[in-house]
């Protein structure tokens, strides 16, 4: 099974915005990253994303370019950013028999989760994550400790890659 794990995109603080939406910088790093996983090949069977309003956002977008259906996005607090990455890899172990499944959440919790299906010790992998970077892990199962890290891209490698680097 693929995972594509993407952080959400850079959100508007929470003294202007309380729920923390996407700014419009996030907005256009997300699109770019979104268009650059459709150029890759990116055809996630399921997704998956935190219900906090930007990782939502996050979600819909890749869903868009990579034509999922929105609605079908399974959403969870568990994916939360203080979640234990346990409890996000229980939520995502109903996707288990899928060959590819994306998830857009938060730091910590997607680098604890990514970290624990690529490394069978407790210490986590330091992964570097960035807003609106993606991350694909190769893991026989949900449970399993021994995934292959295939690619992480960062912002800038996927702009890129989507034709749209400034």
């Amino acid at each position: 099974m693929l995972i594509y794990f993407m952080q959400h995109g850079a959100c508007l603080p929470r003294q202007i915005n309380p729920e923390q939406p996407l700014s419009p910088v996030g907005r256009g790093q997300v699109e770019k990253s979104a268009r650059a996983m459709r150029l890759l090949g990116v055809r996630p069977e399921a997704m998956a994303a935190s219900n906090k309003l930007r990782a939502t956002q996050t979600a819909e977008i890749v869903a868009r370019a990579t034509g999922f259906d929105s609605r079908r996005i399974a959403r969870s607090e568990a994916l939360k950013p203080s979640a234990p990455a346990e409890a996000g890899l229980e939520f995502l172990r109903q996707f288990d028999k899928l060959s590819a499944l994306f998830v857009a959440g938060h730091l910590p919790n997607l680098a604890l989760m990514a970290s624990q299906l690529l490394s069978p010790y407790p210490e986590p992998i330091a992964l570097g994550l960035e807003n609106g970077g993606l991350l694909c892990i190769d893991v026989p199962h949900l449970a399993a400790r021994n995934g292959n890290l295939l690619w992480l891209l960062k912002p800038q490698h996927l702009q890129l890659l989507a034709g749209t680097a400034v």
